[in-house]
């Protein structure tokens, strides 16, 4: 560490991009709202009646979404599950609604 309390590494020496991280012009943080609460709940739901959680691993991943800020407070609880996963604000990840998607599988 040099005397400004630096590494005194060159920026990009081991060290991440800034503009990757979270937060960074490049990726804003992305508040949520009521609307993505209530579908990581369904999600969550989904994911207990599948058996992929337990009750006590349900109640501790649903706390954590009930007080949510942004998306990246909900990602640790999808990270080892599979779809669903809740919606992001302006439809990014996860899906743009409650509810099945739909794959164009349907006849017309």
């Amino acid at each position: 560490m040099d005397e400004r309390g630096g590494t005194g590494q060159a920026a990009g020496e081991g060290e991440p991009d800034p503009a990757a991280q979270p937060g960074s012009a490049a990726q804003p943080v992305l508040r949520i709202g009521d609307a993505e609460r209530a579908s990581a709940m369904t999600a969550l739901d989904t994911h207990l009646e599948a058996g992929r959680l337990d009750a006590v691993e349900y109640g501790e991943r649903s706390a954590k979404a009930s007080v949510a800020a942004t998306a990246a407070d909900l990602d640790p609880s999808f990270a080892d599950l599979p779809e669903p996963h809740p919606t992001r604000p302006g439809g990014r990840g996860g899906h743009d609604g409650p509810g099945p998607v739909d794959h164009g599988t349907r006849e017309r």
